[in-house]
């Protein structure tokens, strides 16, 4: 943990410096016009109404003793599906492909390297974070998660599920939906593109449930995705940066809890 803070620290420092030098050149969201960002804010919207739809007909369709994991990774894999269908949909006369909120693939190393500093670079802002919801302990509800229950008797079957909702299937339809669809819809409608990254991560905060105390912690992770959208103009970074994000926490639970 000591070692991940210092070079978090280390990371921090050259990425502000890099930027006060103007070494950084993002790619930015040049292609995108209000026209573009009113059809991928369409497009997300409708990627919320199928995911409350789909939650909805499986919390009272599934039988009750499904075994919740995979019932959760089931959920995940057809709102994923169908968000990728709708795609297809056109939306003002325009249908929109995979790889139009993918963005560049390519180089791969490069985009997983920079995840990897990107991620170490918020891991103070992480750690300070935590520690203003510790102080705020007394004026709102301790943090929460519904699957935290389960984590508690879930066998090693149910982890591998767990694991591959949380760390996998979350990050990749949370990434393309959040920073490749909503992200690109709020900068196209400001001209300074920290706006859009803070809305982003900050509504992307929101849809959690673990309550206002985590707040601080989800939006920097947030916030880091979008930066990464922004710099790299590609999702897959932002994915992998979540990835990490998630990956890491599960494993702190598994020892934990």
């Amino acid at each position: 943990f000591v070692g991940a803070l210092v070079a978090g620290v280390v990371c921090l420092i050259v990425f502000l410096d890099a930027r006060k030098k103007g070494r950084l050149a993002p790619a930015g969201f040049s292609t995108v016009t209000r026209w573009d960002g009113d059809r991928f804010a369409a497009r997300f919207a409708a990627y919320l109404i199928i995911y409350v739809l789909v939650s909805t007909i499986v919390e009272f369709q599934v039988p009750k003793d499904a075994p919740a994991m995979w019932v959760g990774a089931a959920t995940l894999v057809t709102v994923l599906a169908l968000s990728l269908l709708f795609l297809k949909v056109p939306i003002q006369r325009r249908a929109d492909s995979f790889r139009s909120v993918l963005g560049r693939i390519k180089p791969l190393g490069r985009n997983i390297g920079l995840a990897v500093f990107a991620y170490l670079s918020i891991v103070p802002i992480l750690l300070v974070a935590v520690v203003l919801a510790q102080a705020f302990t007394q004026f709102f509800p301790q943090p929460t998660h519904p699957i935290v229950d389960e984590i508690r008797s879930a066998t090693s079957t149910d982890w591998l599920a767990l694991f591959l909702t949380a760390a996998v299937l979350a990050p990749v339809l949370e990434e393309l939906t959040f920073r490749g669809m909503l992200l690109p819809a709020l900068a196209s409608r400001t001209s300074r593109p920290l706006w859009a990254m803070l809305a982003c991560g900050f509504l992307f905060a929101c849809i959690h449930p673990q309550g206002p105390l985590i707040w601080p912690a989800l939006m920097s992770v947030g916030v880091a995705a979008a930066y990464l959208r922004y710099y790299t103009g590609s999702v897959v970074p932002s994915i992998v940066l979540h990835m990490i994000h998630n990956g890491l926490l599960l494993s702190v639970s598994y020892f934990l809890i």
